[in-house]
């Protein structure tokens, strides 16, 4: 296989946020070979260089569910080869229905994240993401809505995902899962499908030789275009069902276990 599409938590990552030894060993032995390593991941750009650059492991980044895609390059610049905002109408449309849940979006910018909370408690959240901090409904008017790649709804109640992800439906906006307790949204025109297509064409692959790594509902739709899909074994059912390929879990370097074996 020529290109490998990795997600990051829950699948390159272990349940600690780090990459094991054994998947750092394995990634660079495939890229030793010709193997192009590809980090798929709802992450932020800046998420990444705090967590991967360092280790050389991959040739492209697609970030913030594929809204940036990028080249990584010596030193750990990144060139930019993909850039899609998400649309104002909808930005405005998701802070309305946040405001009438009360839940936190975490706003993913090209240079950082920012955190709005619309929820009346204070959330303390284990996330890679930016610091969070109230939005009264003052600022609220005054957001700009034109400068975000991503849209992350989270709340300790996973119902009210649940019932925003129905609203978000029913005004043709669409969000995905990347956790229990994180529904994203990102432009019509963004999905880690799509901009894996994007990169294929650009890097003139056939999807055929193309393998996909995941574990919950963001990575589905990339699954289904990679010539091969693996699902972890710690997966959510929907991306077991898909899968090709069922290797083992995060915890137990189940990447490296598929790559050592081709």
């Amino acid at each position: 296989m020529k290109l490998a599409a990795i997600d990051l938590d829950g699948t390159l990552l272990n349940s600690k946020g780090h990459v094991t030894q054994e998947n750092v060993h394995a990634l660079r032995t495939y890229r030793n070979k010709g193997g192009i390593v590809a980090i798929a991941t709802g992450r932020s750009i800046i998420s990444l260089k705090d967590t991967l650059m360092s280790l050389e492991i991959m040739d492209y980044a697609l970030t913030s569910n594929g809204a940036l895609i990028g080249k990584i390059g010596p030193f750990s610049q990144v060139k930019k080869i993909s850039l899609q905002m998400i649309e104002p109408s909808i930005v405005n449309k998701v802070l309305e229905f946040a405001k009438k849940m009360q839940v936190t979006i975490i706003a993913s910018r090209e240079t950082h994240d920012v955190t709005f909370s619309f929820s009346n408690q204070y959330l303390e959240l284990d996330t890679p993401y930016g610091q969070q901090f109230y939005l009264s409904d003052k600022k609220y008017t005054s957001i700009d809505t034109e400068s975000y790649l991503k849209l992350a709804l989270t709340d300790h109640n996973h119902e009210k995902l649940n019932i925003l992800q129905k609203l978000l439906t029913e005004v043709n906006i669409s969000s995905v899962f990347s956790d229990k307790y994180f529904l994203e949204v990102t432009s019509k025109k963004v999905s880690k499908a799509e901009s894996l297509k994007f990169l294929s064409h650009y890097l003139e692959i056939n999807r055929s030789d193309i393998m996909a790594f995941g574990d919950q509902q963001n990575d589905l739709e990339m699954l289904r275009y990679s010539g091969v899909a693996i699902a972890m074994d710690n997966a959510v059912p929907s991306v077991k069902k898909y899968a090709d390929l069922i290797t083992k879990t995060n915890d137990e370097s189940g990447v490296a276990f598929i790559l050592n074996s081709i």
